[in-house]
Formats: C-alpha cells, sequence, structure tokens
C-alpha cells in the first residue's frame, strides 16, 4: 500500500529534512601551526669529566594548549655547536619519545650547527617523514626537511595523538670538549580541531 503525502505533505518532510541537514554539527576543520619555544636561548652543557662522564643535557618544553587530533608532525630545530656528532636529540610527548638525531654529522671538516639560523629566524633543520633524505645523509648545517635515520620510529608515530600538552626537546651531548646551544625547537602541526 502506497501512502499518498500530497503537495503539502511533501514540503513539510522537505521541510524536516532540511532542518535536520542544518541541525547537523559541521566537520571540524583541518588547520596547520606552528608552536615554537620561547626566545630564551638555552645552554647545553658537556658531558662530566672521568671518571663520572655523564652525558651533559638541555632541555626546551613548547606548552601547547590548542585541542585537536594530529595527523601530521614535523620538528625544527636550531642548534649551534661545534661537532653535532656529539649530540643526541629527542622528542618527548606524554608516553611517546622518538630519536630525532643521534650521533650525526655531515661529509667534511665542518660539523658545525643543526639548522643556519638563529632564535627562529633563518635556517632549520626539519624532522619530517615525507622529505626525501635521511638525516644522516645531509650536510651540516642540516638546512632543510630530513627523515629520521632508516632504523628510527618516524614522525606519524605521533598521528591520532592529541595536540595539547607538553612538547619536549632533549639534547643531550655526549662528548667533554665541544659545548653548543639550542636557539630554537618548533613543532608544525597539521590536525584536525576539536
Amino acid at each position: 500500500m502506497r501512502c499518498k503525502l500530497g503537495v503539502l505533505g511533501g514540503v513539510a518532510v522537505i521541510a524536516l529534512l532540511a532542518s535536520a541537514v542544518l541541525a547537523a554539527p559541521a566537520g571540524a576543520k583541518t588547520k596547520t601551526k606552528t608552536f615554537s619555544s620561547g626566545p630564551t636561548a638555552i645552554p647545553i652543557p658537556d658531558q662530566s669529566p672521568p671518571p663520572e662522564s655523564l652525558p651533559g643535557f638541555a632541555v626546551s618544553d613548547i606548552g601547547v594548549t590548542k585541542k585537536g587530533t594530529i595527523k601530521d608532525l614535523n620538528a625544527a630545530v636550531q642548534i649551534t655547536h661545534t661537532d653535532t656528532a656529539d649530540l643526541d636529540l629527542w622528542l618527548f610527548k606524554g608516553d611517546k619519545s622518538i630519536p630525532l638525531a643521534q650521533n650525526v654529522s655531515g661529509p667534511g671538516a665542518n660539523d658545525d650547527n643543526f639548522g643556519s639560523g638563529t632564535g627562529c629566524v633563518g635556517g632549520m633543520t626539519v624532522f619530517d617523514s615525507a622529505a626525501p633524505l635521511r638525516i644522516a645523509q645531509g650536510v651540516n648545517p642540516f638546512d632543510g626537511p630530513f627523515r629520521l635515520n632508516q632504523n628510527d620510529l618516524p614522525m606519524s608515530v605521533y598521528n591520532g595523538d592529541q595536540l595539547k600538552g607538553t612538547w619536549r626537546l632533549v639534547v643531550v651531548d655526549q662528548d667533554d670538549v665541544d659545548i653548543g646551544t639550542i636557539t630554537c625547537f618548533q613543532v608544525t602541526a597539521k590536525y584536525k580541531a576539536g
């Protein structure tokens, strides 16, 4: 048996459907934003001399208050240091951590620095899972994007996690000869807001 709505009944159904569509929540928007550490440079102490030989380390934090689910994440640094092979760089968020670079130096005599700028201005070393080269294939000062090394977890390990919280860069100095400074730490997130 067919139900006949008639003209007025059909208009009522259309109006009801239209109001249901308008009342439906809009999909969350995808945004991209860069978050930076403060402008203060952070010294990286050397490893202590023997017999203790404890590594020196420095920490730079970024407190992110934006809520959202991460779809893609990159980290970027500027670090002055005369021998990047002495350094291990780690990214922490919550209970996850990944090595960004460990004992990396470019070919040749100049093993200075991650990034060629200072204070988040100028060249940055960017850790990006979509980059064409691994950081170990780069040349100091490693300006531009690089993937992590082959056996390391990719940056995508954070995909699906919450953006909000404290992002921490830890730089460990494994030698007692050279000193350095963290001049900039950034995370750039593509995230679904909300």
